[in-house]
Formats: C-alpha cells, sequence, structure tokens
C-alpha cells in the first residue's frame, strides 16, 4: 500500500519494487516455494504501485497475483 494509508504501512514503492525483485529470484519456485505478488488492498495502492506490480508479472508470469478489496 502506498495511497491513502498510514505511514508505518507505506514503503517507496521503488524500495517495494525492488524486494519483490530479490524475493522473486530467492524463493519463487524454489524447493516448493512460490512468490505472489500482492498489492494488499488494492484501493489503497496507487497507479504507480499496480504497474510495477504488473511489470513483475510480466519478468515473472509464473507467479501468482492476489489482492482483496475489503478489509471488514
Amino acid at each position: 500500500m502506498d495511497d491513502d494509508s498510514p505511514d508505518y504501512l507505506r514503503l517507496p514503492t521503488k524500495e517495494n519494487y525492488d524486494i519483490a525483485k530479490r524475493l522473486t529470484k530467492k524463493w519463487h519456485n524454489k524447493h516448493r516455494f512460490a512468490f505472489c505478488v500482492t498489492p494488499r488492498f488494492g484501493l489503497s495502492c496507487s497507479r504507480e504501485m499496480l504497474e510495477i506490480c504488473g511489470a513483475i508479472v510480466k519478468e515473472h508470469a509464473d507467479v501468482y497475483v492476489q489482492t482483496h478489496l475489503d478489509e471488514t
């Protein structure tokens, strides 16, 4: 989340991308692990964040994608 969310839950968009890339490389399809792109609470993600999530999926077409639209 990087939009309309508490500061303590935010990371800069680029930092999120770098972390996701590193974790994908380290864990995806290793042993029984699979990486999942998770724009947590989609309505709290900026367009830029969602585009970066899409870029990760384009780079690694076999990763999973999940989100949710309701916090209750």
